[in-house]
């Protein structure tokens, strides 16, 4: 059994993997796209989406008696950009190194439950916060406020240090802010 990588058209990897799992059928195959889990607002509103960690990458596991199956099946499929091997005219379909992809594996295991969900957590004025979400990911900041937005959601507004001693304020939601215990 190896691991290989075909490079698709961007957006079409669900579609150009059930292709091949449809057209494979008899055959032992494993098509993976890897995703991470994030979070995402849309009106006020927090929800949560898995987002391709390699936009455009399909991985394929499949015996080494299957190889030359799938990949002619791979080759006939349009929206297929190019096969991990590939040489020229000449198809040679080496198989990625075990480490590389137990580390994708690995990536894709640590983001499906990196999301704490803060709800039921109080926020005290004046207790320190670290930022979890958004471009101020990793400050640390002082909750000056706490209140309830229209939609019902808990806000913080928060003071945090961005460079030599400048303060900003910041409105944040719940979900993007954990104690500092």
């Amino acid at each position: 059994m190896g691991w290989h990588v075909i490079n698709v058209t961007p957006g079409f990897e669900q579609k150009i993997k059930n292709t091949i799992e449809l057209q494979a059928n008899p055959i032992y195959v494993k098509i993976i796209i890897p995703t991470k889990k994030r979070k995402g607002f849309y009106k006020s509103k927090m929800y949560y989406y898995l987002e391709k960690m390699f936009p455009g990458y399909l991985f394929i596991e499949c015996t080494d008696a299957d190889e030359f199956q799938i990949f002619s099946i791979a080759s006939g499929i349009s929206g297929i950009l190019n096969m991990h091997g590939i040489i020229g005219k000449h198809r040679i379909q080496y198989p990625i190194e075990e480490e590389e992809m137990l580390h994708v594996l690995n990536l894709m295991d640590e983001n499906r439950d990196n999301i704490k969900v803060n709800t039921g957590t109080t926020f005290d004025q004046h207790q320190k916060i670290k930022i979890v979400d958004g471009p101020f990911s990793n400050f640390t900041a002082i909750v000056e406020s706490v209140f309830t937005s229209g939609s019902g959601e808990k806000k913080l507004k928060v003071r945090t240090n961005l460079f030599h001693n400048d303060l900003i304020s910041l409105v944040l939601s719940e979900f993007q802010v954990e104690k500092i215990e």
